[in-house]
C-alpha cells in the first residue's frame, strides 16, 4: 500500500502497513519530496496511490478544482482520500494568515458523484463520498452531544442556521476515486 501525506509538515503520517510519502512546500523533517502544491501537475504518477491525506492543507491553497483534478490523477480507481479542513464558522479559519478559506461540509460535493448540494458552475464526478463529518471543538464535543449529533444529522439546516451559534472546529471528508 502507498500513501501521499499532502502538506504534511514535519507531523508525516506513520502506518507500519504502508510506505507513506510526504509532499510539502518546505523541507522539513519528515518530507520526502519538496514541492509547491500550488503548481501542477504534481511531481507523481498517475494512478500511483492507494490513499491520499489532506490534513489541514486544503485551505491553504489557491485553485481547489485543480487540486481535486490532481488528487484524481494520482490516486488509483478505488483509492481513499482522507480531508481535514477547517468549517467556515470556526475562528480558526480566519486567525490564520495563511488560510485562504474556510469549508463547509458540502464545498467538495461538485467533485462527487453521489452529492448533496449541486452548485452552478462545476459538476464532476471524480470521487464518492463515504464518508463527511462535522467536527466541533472539544469542549462542544463533550457538552453539545447533542448539538453535534443533530449537525451531522442535518447538516445543510445547521450550516444554513446554527454555524455561527455553535461553531465547528473541522470538516472530515473521505472519499473514494472512481474512475
Amino acid at each position: 500500500m502507498k500513501i501521499l501525506d499532502l502538506g504534511c509538515g514535519e507531523n508525516k503520517i506513520k502506518r507500519k502497513d504502508a510506505i507513506v510519502i510526504g509532499a510539502d512546500i518546505e523541507p522539513k523533517k519528515g518530507v520526502d519530496i519538496v514541492h509547491d502544491l500550488n503548481k501542477f501537475p504534481y511531481p507523481f504518477k498517475d494512478n500511483e496511490f492507494d490513499e491520499i491525506i489532506c490534513f489541514d492543507i486544503l485551505e491553504h491553497l489557491r485553485d481547489i478544482p485543480s487540486v481535486t483534478k490532481e488528487i484524481h490523477r494520482i490516486g488509483r480507481k478505488g483509492a481513499m482520500v482522507k480531508i481535514q479542513a477547517p468549517h467556515f464558522s470556526s475562528p480558526y479559519t480566519s486567525m490564520d494568515p495563511t488560510h485562504l478559506r474556510g469549508f463547509s461540509i458540502f464545498s467538495l460535493d461538485c467533485f462527487c458523484k453521489n452529492k448533496k448540494i449541486i452548485p452552478h458552475n462545476i459538476n464532476w464526478e471524480l470521487f464518492l463520498i463515504k464518508k463527511r463529518k462535522i467536527i466541533f471543538p472539544k469542549l462542544t464535543r463533550v457538552l453539545g452531544f447533542i448539538i453535534s449529533f443533530l449537525a451531522n444529522k442535518f447538516p445543510l439546516r445547521y450550516e444554513q442556521y446554527f454555524a455561527f451559534l455553535f461553531q465547528a472546529e473541522n470538516i472530515y471528508l473521505e472519499l473514494e476515486i472512481i474512475k
